[in-house]
């Protein structure tokens, strides 16, 4: 025996009295429990009880770990199962759930969201990018949408702003009729009847249509307004009446001289850059054209030329001629009708070839110098 081991009496006759002697050792842990097994009587310490379960690792049958069906009764629920079972239900319902403060002075994305999160503006600005709506603090972002967030162009419409600041705000349930909004004291407003279509009546002045005009240009002249006349100053004074009468009489009487010297210049174009206007023979018809050099007179019959030089090139067939005259030194021809001009010339060791035509050579031996 150890110390603090346990020393039980037993009765393990199964109808009378015998009684045996049972050694239990000490627990290994403090917290253990003494039980029994029911058949065996044997005696043992035991981290947890039968039921329910207090403490120790809980697995097996009695742990749940499928709310969706309907449970035994007495036993434990795994946390990790309630946990999935609350959130499916949760976002099966696109319940609120509170994500956070949001601060939008630096004009945030969306953030991603399923239906029925919810963040509160914690200071204000924009929400959605630099493009997306102004928002206060304070303000509710409710996302109605799953989305993967991003500026308010793309998925702006899978949210709503709730706005808390109204102060000022005019509502639709602030009247109870229709009408015209009238403005009755520092947030208070009310509803008149609409009369804007007939003064008379919205100014209860009766029925006068026509009959009102200002006393103080009622008369025949003077500051009146009675008609002008080319006496009487009304609506304008005398004399412009009179200017009047003749314009009237005589207006758009213009007529515009016609004939040489008196016609209007005809009209230029692009195309017509360095031309000059140009009379046919034709009275009144005037083109715009280049001067021929036959239409220019009194030009001199010839010209003494300056002092100046030409290319070989500038004079035609002059170098073609040249070579006619000049012997010039090329290869050897390998055969009589190898490519040459005639007039070239060409020497080996023991020849000496002339070109009499094109493409046509003739040769003379050499002989020793004696």
């Amino acid at each position: 025996m150890s110390q603090y081991d346990i020393l039980f009496t037993r009765n393990d006759h199964a109808s009378g009295i015998e009684f045996t002697e049972i050694h239990l050792g000490k627990p290994a842990a403090s917290g253990m429990f003494l039980t029994q097994h029911p058949t065996t009587g044997v005696l043992s310490w035991s981290k947890t009880l039968e039921s329910p379960v207090f403490n120790g690792t809980v697995s097996g049958t009695a742990i749940i770990t499928d709310l969706n069906t309907a449970p035994a009764a007495g036993k434990l629920i795994d946390a990790l199962t309630a946990k999935n079972y609350i959130d499916s239900l949760i976002s099966a319902n696109d319940a609120m759930v509170y994500k956070g403060a949001i601060n939008c002075s630096a004009s945030p994305n969306y953030p991603a969201g399923d239906a029925g999160w919810t963040w509160r503006v914690s200071a204000a600005g924009k929400i959605g990018g630099a493009s997306g709506i102004n928002v206060e603090t304070g303000d509710l972002i409710i996302c109605h949408t799953d989305n993967a967030g991003g500026t308010h162009a793309t998925v702006g419409t899978n949210f709503n702003i709730i706005q808390v600041n109204l102060d000022g705000a005019i509502t639709d349930g602030m009247f109870s009729g229709t009408g015209l909004m009238k403005r009755t004291g520092a947030g208070a407003f009310s509803i008149i009847t609409d009369n804007s279509t007939n003064w008379n009546t919205a100014f209860s002045w009766g029925s006068h249509s026509g009959l009102y005009a200002p006393l103080s240009h009622v008369g025949s002249s003077g500051d009146a307004h009675a008609v002008a006349t080319d006496t009487i100053s009304g609506f304008m004074s005398a004399g412009d009446k009179a200017k009047l009468n003749l314009i009237e009489s005589q207006a758009n009487k213009y007529i515009h001289p016609t004939g040489d010297g008196n016609l209007h210049v005809p009209a230029n174009g692009t195309s017509n850059l360095n031309k000059v206007l140009k009379a046919s023979a034709t009275a009144g018809s005037y083109t715009w054209a280049f001067v021929d050099w036959t239409e220019i007179t009194s030009k001199p019959s010839t010209y003494a030329p300056s002092a100046h030089t030409h290319a070989i090139s500038d004079v035609t067939g002059l170098q073609t001629a040249l070579d006619g005259k000049l012997n010039t030194w090329v290869s050897a021809p390998a055969s009589a009708t190898s490519s040459g001009t005639a007039g070239q010339i060409a020497r080996d060791t023991s020849f000496i070839y002339v070109c009499t035509a094109a493409n046509t050579w003739r040769r003379s031996a050499l002989a020793s110098w004696t």
